[in-house]
């Protein structure tokens, strides 16, 4: 019997979720206490929780997705984009990994060829969305920086629509790593406050540019509409 399915347990509740993963290791629910750590800024114990339970379970999804999350606000895009790659190898459909290997791609500035194929990917999942439309008419202005050959990933790797919300804590990004792309990578995940965050470190190096003051407006928007919910 599946350790998981001896008991009832509250998926909101961390410490029922901690008792819990210390008393089974190879439980199926370690990715949700990580993201519980990773949303209130405590890298060190979500790393410490996906590297016990990627042991048990070393092909789940869920935990390569928080992982890759961690990467990013870490500033690790080149390993962030690896563990995403390999989510969507696992669920071609994840869009939210698809989201963030777009902005990662463009961050790191990968061939045309690579961003695009991402690019045509989210759009046939999402056939109206108008910024992927956007970049593929405009690809061909395109010109990529020489890449480094990547190393492929050694193990494979999550829909976290499903996890619990937990309210968004201060997060401690480098002012080297902070970017538009950066904030666009947390304001796909609904994380708006770390998104705005970003901005204001970007503003502080770059001074108030159009792109940034639209993108700040947006999320102002975004913040304003969810908290009337």
């Amino acid at each position: 019997m599946n350790s998981d399915s001896r008991q009832t347990i509250d998926l909101k509740n961390q410490s029922m979720l901690e008792s819990h993963f210390s008393a089974h290791f190879d439980t199926t629910l370690f990715p949700i206490l990580a993201e519980i750590y990773f949303q209130k800024g405590d890298h060190k114990h979500a790393r410490q929780v996906l590297k016990i339970g990627l042991k048990h379970h070393p092909n789940s999804p869920d935990a390569f997705y928080i992982l890759s999350k961690i990467e990013i606000v870490d500033g690790n895009l080149k390993i962030a984009e690896k563990l995403l790659k390999a989510v969507i190898k696992i669920i071609p459909a994840h869009i939210n990994a698809l989201h963030l290997l777009f902005e990662i791609q463009l961050e790191l500035e990968r061939s045309k060829n690579s961003i695009k194929q991402t690019a045509n990917h989210l759009l046939k999942l999402l056939p109206n969305d108008k910024r992927y439309k956007n970049w593929n008419q405009k690809s061909t202005h395109y010109v990529p920086k020489p890449q480094d050959k990547e190393k492929p990933l050694e193990r494979s790797i999550v829909d976290s629509s499903k996890l619990p919300n937990v309210n968004e804590a201060k997060i401690n990004v480098s002012p080297l790593i902070a970017s538009i792309t950066l904030a666009r990578v947390f304001k796909k995940q609904g994380k708006y406050k770390h998104a705005m965050e970003i901005l204001q470190m970007v503003k502080e190096n770059n001074g108030s540019k159009k792109s940034i003051l639209k993108e700040e407006k947006e999320l102002k928007k975004l913040i304003k509409e969810r908290d009337k919910k």
